[in-house]
């Protein structure tokens, strides 16, 4: 909003022609924003007037509601394993087994109505509920680590540091959030492989198939327990839902066919602790426009990325929150109809709030999945669909929040090659023609 006396009206030619691009696109975007969330429509305006008087008087706002997992589920016994059990080679240098520790929330009742109110009406535009917990948390000074000990913290060298999960802010756990259909047997196998991750607090198996899982299923002991969800309709939403049982502030969105090394998962979770209101994941993708289709592309294989997949990506559980409550309705329902887009969807929805593009570790471009007999992934039409999906989304949101980046983090562990096209990257385009025109590629260790 443009605010002049009225001794300044005959300015306002100027005034506007020295707007940047940047500015008419911040203006627009901020107004957009504002009319959606509180004057859009009069239930919003009723939530807003609401909200206000809320802040005024130093009242908290309702919370969101979880998903009472406990409806719609049978949970399984499971025996917590001692320390020595799948204590391996690779275990010694990704860290040790820890007792479970839920985060604990709404550590911020009142404080949030004072310290934080400006960000939550202007900046989050979230005044209507109370979160839990919120991704924008500040890191306490070294102090706290180091003096205080109010959070346990080992030094950050050689064994201990492998022993310890380091950085700025106090121990945690994760959860995974696994989606499976119809493939038990795969999906045993991944879970086998999960025996002895470090930090993880529960396995969360989202069972979309209609039919309950077979009774003579045996489920392995992995150390952690494991939640089933029997879920009454088969959508991918599913993935996002903010369950009760989720009971940590980091989620770790895994498919049931996703092969990722206890090193490599500990390292994402590293790297979302010190970057926890972005999707830290694996396998990305970009987006560009498409010249001879006018219409924006879903590409894969790029230098660049704009989206992380959401079959293994770490994100902060306030957005399953905005994810089932605060993302426009239509878009859950496209992802249903269509059984696709749910993690282009959570892209544009973090990246809308944030204005950060996504962080890829690693060096993961895919997931191949040797005995799986099909995946939606398979399907003629899927890249048809996520780039239709891409383009439906911008209309909704009135632009594309997609933002692009070159980072990736690559992490202090022992490193085999680069495949092909990360290596690429990096390369001078002549050595790169040079290289495709010969037989044998060489790459550096």
């Amino acid at each position: 909003m443009l605010t002049l006396p009225l001794s300044r009206i005959p300015e306002i030619p100027y005034l506007l022609k020295s707007f940047t691009d940047l500015d008419i696109y911040e203006y627009r975007t901020n107004g957009r924003k504002f009319f959606n969330k509180y004057f859009s429509s009069v239930p919003n305006v009723i939530d807003t007037l609401l909200a206000t008087l809320r802040t005024r008087f130093g009242m908290m706002s309702p919370e969101f509601t979880n998903s009472i997992a406990s409806d719609i589920h049978f949970e399984l016994p499971s025996t917590m394993l001692n320390e020595l059990r799948g204590f391996s080679e690779e275990n010694n240098r990704t860290g040790i087994l820890n007792g479970r520790k839920s985060s604990v929330g709404f550590k911020k009742n009142f404080s949030s109505v004072t310290l934080e109110r400006y960000k939550f009406w202007n900046s989050y535009q979230l005044p209507f509920n109370s979160l839990p917990y919120n991704a924008w948390s500040p890191a306490l000074p070294s102090e706290e680590k180091f003096i205080n000990f109010s959070s346990p913290s080992l030094p950050s060298t050689e064994v201990a540091f492998s022993r310890s999960l380091g950085g700025n802010y106090p121990y945690e756990q994760f959860t995974i959030v696994v989606l499976t259909y119809k493939r038990e047997n795969i999906l045993l196998e991944f879970l086998t492989k999960l025996n002895g991750t470090k930090f993880l607090h529960k396995v969360i198996v989202v069972w979309n198939s209609p039919h309950f899982p077979t009774p003579d299923l045996k489920w392995p002991d992995i150390g952690v327990e494991i939640h089933v969800i029997i879920m009454r309709k088969n959508s991918l939403n599913n993935r996002f839902i903010p369950y009760d049982a989720i009971e940590t502030e980091a989620v770790l969105s895994l498919d049931d066919d996703v092969s990722l090394s206890h090193v490599e998962l500990l390292f994402g979770f590293r790297i979302w602790r010190e970057n926890r209101d972005q999707i830290v994941g694996f396998p990305g993708r970009y987006h560009r426009w498409s010249e001879k289709l006018r219409t924006w592309a879903y590409v894969s294989g790029s230098c660049e990325l704009s989206m992380i997949l959401a079959g293994a990506a770490f994100f902060h559980k306030m957005y399953s929150y905005l994810y089932t409550y605060e993302m426009p309705r239509v878009i859950r329902e496209h992802v249903s109809a269509k059984m696709n887009c749910e993690d282009i969807a959570l892209n544009f929805l973090v990246s809308h709030v944030t204005r950060k593009p996504p962080i890829r570790v690693m060096k993961k471009s895919s997931f191949g999945c040797r005995n799986c007999k099909s995946s939606l992934h398979d399907r003629g039409s899927h890249y048809r669909e996520r780039r239709n999906c891409l383009n439906l989304f911008a209309q909704i949101y009135g632009y594309i929040p997609l933002l692009h980046t070159q980072f990736w983090a690559e992490g202090l562990l022992p490193l085999k090659i680069f495949p092909q096209d990360v290596y690429n990257c990096s390369r001078p385009r002549d050595e790169i023609e040079h290289v495709q025109r010969a037989t044998t590629v060489k790459y550096p260790v």
